[in-house]
């Protein structure tokens, strides 16, 4: 076994998603899908979102509305 470090990004998420989208794109569903990503990628356990809180989120039902311009909802226990 190997001993690997962890170094951390050299881009944000959010730089990476805003430099690869599309002129049509809409910025919402950019940040609703940058949210479900962080979200789902957390390494800790306790902070992942659920598969049931995944299919209910607004990428996932794909939310334009008003409902859905608000932005995400936080991440379970107030942790960004």
């Amino acid at each position: 076994m190997r001993e690997v470090t962890f170094t951390g990004p050299t881009a944000s998420l959010a730089e990476r998603l805003n430099a690869k989208r599309a002129a049509d794109d809409d910025p919402r569903m950019v940040a609703h899908l940058r949210d479900l990503l962080v979200r789902m990628l957390a390494f800790d356990p306790a902070q992942r979102i659920s598969p049931k809180d995944a299919l209910a989120h607004p990428f996932v039902r794909g939310a334009t509305g008003p409902a859905a311009a608000a932005g995400p909802a936080p991440p379970p226990g107030g942790a960004k």
